[in-house]
Parts: C-alpha cells; structure tokens; sequence
C-alpha cells in the first residue's frame, strides 16, 4: 500500500497539472489577440502562491528530509528542490503582478505577459517532473516501512479549497468549478 503521504501529493500534482492547463488555456487566448480572464487566472495565482507553500511544499518536505537521512547520496538532488520551491514562488509571484497589471489595464506587450506565462508553465512542469521521476522513486527505493509510516503520523489533515473544504473554499469556488470538468 503507498503511503498517505505520497497519495495526498499525488493528488495535488493532479489538481496542480490541472491549474497549470487552465493557465495554459488562458495564456493562448491571449497569445492569439483574445481577451484571457484575468480574474479567472488572478484566482488560479492567489491559490498557486498561498497552497503549495503552506500545505504542499511541506508534505514533500517531510519525505525529502527522510531521504537524506536514509540515502545520503540523494542530498544535492533535495537540495536543488528546496531551491526550486524558492523560485517557483517568485515566478507566480511575478506572474500574478502581471496579470494584475493587465487587469488594471496597463499597456503591457503581449508578448511580455506570454513569455512570462510560458516560462511559469515550462518551469512548474519540469519541477514536478523532476520529483516524480527522480525524487518519489527515490524515496520509494530508500525509505523503510517505518520511515513511511512516521510520515504519515507527522501529515496533519489540511484542507486544501479546492477540495470545497477549509476557510478558503467559497473564495475557491470558481477555480474548483473550472477545474473539475478536466478532472
């Protein structure tokens, strides 16, 4: 049986992959001279800089910090994880100020807010790629029964909005709504 933990994160990648299209979608609308909806893709970037750092990041967290006691030789690959997390941050960050630019209506070339949408995009995928082919099958090969079983013991239920639940869920509603049709 896979662990709590990993089911949990691969459920969020799921809704992540699912978020990170619905951007896509938005981005070529905009991309061919249509109108993207901001608002739509301002919520989609008010959940991608607050969920992932409070409640994901820290579940890979957990089974990164196990990794590297159990499989020294896998310490530089969790290293450049944490390195990544600090700049996937900024980067929806930095997207999130360009759309509120745009909704602002600022004169802004498109192809300035679309370069920065694909390299958001490009770099999001590439991350959870990297900590689905390399990392989780690492951990999957080191950790023992114990250290899995005392990670699911430190997984605090958290609520993510998108599940309807938490003190976040109305304010989610719309994302949950544009998201599941892909699900």
């Amino acid at each position: 049986m896979t662990a709590q933990i990993l089911q949990l994160i691969d459920e969020e990648h799921a809704v992540i992959s699912r978020l990170l299209r619905l951007i896509e979608r938005e981005v070529e609308q905009f991309r061919s001279g249509g109108d993207a909806d901001l608002v739509l893709l301002e919520l989609v970037l008010a959940y991608m800089a607050d969920y992932p750092d409070r409640f994901h990041h820290p579940k890979e967290d957990l089974i990164f910090a196990a990794l590297k006691r159990r499989h020294a030789d896998s310490a530089a690959f969790v290293g450049r994880l944490s390195l990544e997390h600090e700049r996937v941050a900024k980067l929806t960050r930095d997207l999130a100020a360009l759309v509120e630019r745009l909704i602002e209506d600022a004169s802004m070339a498109r192809n300035v807010f679309v370069d920065a949408a694909n390299s958001y995009l490009t770099f999001q995928r590439v991350h959870m790629a990297f900590e689905n082919e390399i990392l989780f099958p690492a951990a999957l090969a080191h950790l023992e029964p114990q250290d899995w079983a005392e990670l699911d013991a430190e997984l605090e239920t958290l609520a993510d909005p998108l599940s309807g639940a938490g003190r976040d869920a109305g304010r989610f509603q719309r994302l949950r709504e544009a998201i599941l049709p892909a699900a």
